[in-house]
């Protein structure tokens, strides 16, 4: 696989992570996302409604180290924006990440109490943060692994207009119907939704070995990027997507 398309892969892999790691919140973390902000936004909203006051608290501590940790990868990463299959500052991104995911895992062994529950809620939207500001850097086909409304409307839209072509009489559209910027924000949906899915019935069955498995999952990330990725790897790439 070259370097250019396996990037797709950990892009993907990250998209797969996300929906772990949001279930994980979710289910275990008093029912508040910690990659989705848009729904902690609705969750808000009503817990403002219903003047809960400690669901008020726990959401907007997930929103706070959410965009801490934009803020963090923002930092890390900086604003260069010259060309590159992979920036190497988005691993350093990564690997505090990883550091995030690894204290949760940690965490998860001890009785949740109602601090803990804030800690573990901090840890996880920090990570997320972190990740989505370090995947919208490589800027893949305009992906982002948390924010899936976005994904689902592009791939719509690019369907929608190949699909106007071919009826406008342009059969050479049948072939870009479902072009590799589309099959990608496809498939990160699906990833993110297989990852919830195995999250919710490993989170009933086996929690803490759950916990686990975004650790792993950006720990392959990492190591394959520094594997193949070097620092001075920073080739613009021109092989249309």
């Amino acid at each position: 696989m070259s370097k250019h398309h396996l990037r797709y892969v950990l892009l993907l892999c990250l998209c797969f992570t996300a929906g772990l790691v949001d279930v994980i919140g979710y289910l275990r973390l008093e029912h508040v996302f910690t990659a989705n902000m848009t729904g902690n936004i609705v969750v808000l909203g009503m817990s403002l409604g219903r003047l809960h006051d400690l669901a008020i608290a726990r959401v907007l501590t997930a929103l706070v180290g959410f965009v801490i940790g934009n803020m963090i990868a923002a930092i890390i990463i900086g604003s260069d924006k010259s060309p590159s299959l992979w920036y190497y500052r988005v691993t350093t991104a990564l690997i505090v990440e990883w550091g995030l995911l690894c204290t949760f895992a940690l965490l998860a062994y001890l009785p949740l109490t109602e601090t803990l529950v804030f800690v573990c809620l901090g840890s996880l939207s920090m990570a997320m943060g972190i990740q989505t500001t370090a995947a919208r850097r490589l800027g893949i086909a305009g992906i982002s692994t948390t924010v899936l409304t976005n994904n689902l409307v592009n791939a719509v839209e690019d369907m929608v207009a190949h699909v106007r072509q071919l009826l406008s009489g342009h059969p050479q559209s049948t072939s870009r119907l479902l072009s590799t910027e589309s099959r990608l924000r496809i498939l990160g949906i699906v990833l993110y939704a297989c990852g919830a899915i195995i999250a919710t019935v490993l989170e009933r069955h086996a929690p803490l070995l759950l916990s686990w498995i975004p650790v792993s999952l950006v720990t392959i990330v990492i190591v394959i990027a520094l594997w193949k990725y070097s620092k001075s790897d920073t080739t613009p790439s021109t092989k249309k997507l």
